[in-house]
């Protein structure tokens, strides 16, 4: 599929959905507001507005997302709603999982690299920052 100039898949933000366990919410809200700050947009649980149905809010989401990322941890292997998402995205070919606590991921995810997210302390900059915005552009370039 080509690009032409003025493609709206071309000059918009790139979009994120994270995938994450409860447990693990504080990371996730640093690193979603880290990610936005870098440009992109993130979706994540806590933008569902009261009264709309959650399963038909995260699977719009999933869908209209650019990319998929999903925190991988021992409370995040065992959660139902983690490993829908996953599948999803894995399904889209929308996938970036992210190791947050040394858990190997569920099998069905084993065979695609995560990125090392332990001892992340919130830093833009950080090594691990630049690799997901890479897989995330990476991703947003890969057909269903």
């Amino acid at each position: 599929m080509s690009m032409v100039k003025g493609d709206r898949r071309q000059d918009r933000r790139k979009s994120v959905f994270l995938s994450y366990s409860r447990a693990d919410q504080a990371l996730a809200q640093r690193l979603a507001a880290t990610l936005q700050q870098a440009g992109f947009e993130v979706w994540w649980d806590i933008l569902i507005e009261g009264g709309e149905a959650f399963a038909k809010s995260i699977e719009a989401a999933l869908e209209a997302s650019d990319a998929v990322i999903v925190l991988w941890s021992k409370t995040a292997a065992a959660s139902d709603w983690v490993l829908d998402e996953a599948a999803r995205a894995r399904d889209l070919k929308k996938l970036v999982p992210l190791g947050i606590d040394g858990t190997d991921p569920p099998l069905g995810f084993r065979q695609y690299q995560a990125i090392d997210l332990r001892g992340w302390s919130g830093d833009a900059d950080a090594p691990a920052i630049a690799a997901i915005r890479r897989a995330v552009a990476a991703a947003a370039t890969r057909e269903p």
